[in-house]
């Protein structure tokens, strides 16, 4: 008596399973300074934040500076040229930031001309900070490697962090200068 073998739902046959090496996914390693490449929207919040608050610290540092000499009215012209001369190159990165986070939506770089309508601005913002990016390698390459907890983390609590050391600065400045200004109505 011959019995048939089901070769497929037998324990003995071989694994028919494809034992090549998955490939593995490509990053976008290039420079973060660079228009080429791509960011999420996470590394777009963290870079940006961190721009913003160099910048702060810069015009922080050119009011202060200014102020210690006295020669505040003298001066103004001064001031605007220097944060003028500190703010343009900080701006270009920013705007390569931007180009940066526009490839990862698939979009070309020159979109981010429209950041400069008013009010067309905001809807670019809300675009760049929440639209989900291609999670595969699109036509400007492949996405940027995953954030860690940790940056996301930072991502998210700079922004609070930076709102409040700028409030805490404008208190800093408007606090004595309020005062002053209730001592000269009072006649004293």
């Amino acid at each position: 008596m011959e019995q048939s073998i089901d070769h497929e739902n037998s324990p003995f046959t071989t694994p028919k399973a494809s034992l090549e090496q998955a490939q593995a996914q490509e990053y976008d390693t290039t420079s973060p300074f660079s228009p080429k490449g791509r960011f999420g929207r996470i590394d777009y919040l963290a870079y940006a934040v961190l721009l913003g608050i160099v910048m702060a610290v810069f015009g922080a540092g050119v009011g202060a500076l200014i102020t210690a000499s006295g020669a505040v009215s003298d001066s103004m012209l001064t001031v605007g040229i220097i944060n003028f001369l500190i703010t343009l190159p900080l701006s270009v990165i920013g705007i390569l930031f931007m180009i940066r986070r526009l490839h990862d939506l698939n979009w070309s770089g020159w979109v981010a001309i429209t950041y400069f309508i008013p009010l067309v601005n905001l809807v670019m913002f809300l675009i760049l900070v929440f639209m989900r990016g291609t999670p595969e390698a699109n036509k400007y390459g492949p996405p940027r490697q995953p954030p860690s907890k940790l940056k996301t983390i930072v991502a998210l609590i700079l922004p609070a962090i930076s709102i409040l050391a700028i409030a805490g600065i404008l208190a800093a400045v408007a606090i004595p200068a309020y005062q002053d200004f209730l001592l000269k109505s009072q006649g004293g």
